[in-house]
């Protein structure tokens, strides 16, 4: 339910920022991104805890970023949807991660002769995870947080952005294997890029 009221959210945002930007009254862009993330995990099961490692664990983001139309220094704010996947083989077969969230984020950026922006966003989520462990899976509610360090190229000639970016992301799950609890905890660290449109 949560990553449907935020499409719509999306939605309703994406109709007054046509219609502001307009006005020339707020600027803002749609953006693709792709990050690669830490494969670092701490597993709880039943009271143990294990300190794990994926083979490889990646995000998408798709992020509409507004801010009012303030030269040189400003704030940002917006919504946005995600992917995680996350994997790795073992003994008993491959194990796999794959969330979906919704976020908001708000935070300020510094412009740069008015084509380069430094932004940092902080930005809080939740969503759904699946995990599949030793060939049983489960769902699970997920919620997460942290902050994106962006630095975004704006063409003043054409309406696009992009841009490259690191970051930090906390993210927590619990997952009901037949009775048993999993709790997945990861603290990792980010790096990606992405591109978009500006309206």
């Amino acid at each position: 339910m949560a990553i449907i009221r935020t499409c719509a959210l999306l939605t309703c945002c994406a109709g007054y920022a046509g219609y502001a930007s307009a006005l020339d009254v707020l600027e803002d862009d749609l953006r693709l991104g792709y990050a690669v993330t830490g494969t670092k995990e701490t597993e709880t099961i039943g009271g143990t805890v294990n300190h794990d490692d994926w083979s490889q664990s990646s995000r998408w983001v798709l992020d509409w970023v507004a801010n009012p139309n303030i030269p040189f220094i400003g704030v940002l704010f917006g919504a946005g949807l995600s992917y995680d996947h996350r994997d790795r083989s073992s003994s008993t077969g491959d194990d796999t991660y794959s969330a979906y969230g919704a976020h908001v984020h708000a935070g300020a950026y510094l412009s740069f002769f008015g084509i380069l922006r430094l932004e940092l966003m902080p930005f809080i989520g939740v969503g759904r995870a699946k995990l599949q462990e030793s060939g049983s899976s489960a769902n699970g509610n997920v919620s997460e947080y942290g902050a994106n360090l962006n630095l975004a190229v704006h063409p003043p000639i054409l309406p696009v952005v992009a841009g490259v970016g690191v970051g930090y992301l906390h993210s927590q799950s619990s997952h009901d294997f037949s009775g048993t609890t999993v709790d997945l905890k990861a603290n990792v660290a980010t790096i990606g890029a992405f591109v978009g449109w500006s309206f």
